[in-house]
């Protein structure tokens, strides 16, 4: 499995997946972020974030494993690789890869954003 895992990150490391996922996760940030923010919104801000947060996630993390998923298959797909590959190896392995490198690629990118959330938390706990 480590050979698979591997063997995936060479062939994505020209096509940016990690840099696509950090990206979506901080033009999510950036939405969730945007606006005014007075006193009174700093006020009652936890009502914001209990609406707001959801439905940002509910855009953007079906978008992000979207993209992901689509990178990781595009490069087997254009190089007409798919039936190859299933030579070699078992389905079942492949996909497994697959799998794993596209949830640890989105973990990555949801990590990037936990270090801003608090930043942004400390900075309104300072005004």
């Amino acid at each position: 499995m480590i050979r698979l895992l591997r063997c995936e990150f060479m062939k994505t490391r020209r096509c940016y997946v990690f840099l696509t996922s950090v990206i979506i996760c901080v033009l999510c940030m950036c939405w969730a972020f945007y606006g005014k923010i007075d006193d009174d919104t700093l006020r009652f801000g936890w009502m914001m974030n209990l609406y707001q947060f959801p439905l940002i996630n509910a855009i953007f993390l079906p978008l992000l494993s979207m993209v992901t998923a689509s990178r990781l298959c595009g490069i087997e797909h254009k190089g007409l690789m798919l039936k190859q590959l299933c030579s070699i190896e078992k389905k079942e392995s492949i996909y497994d890869a697959k799998l794993i490198y596209g949830l640890i690629t989105i973990i990555i990118g949801l990590l990037t954003l936990q270090p801003t959330i608090a930043s942004a938390n400390m900075q309104t706990q300072h005004r």
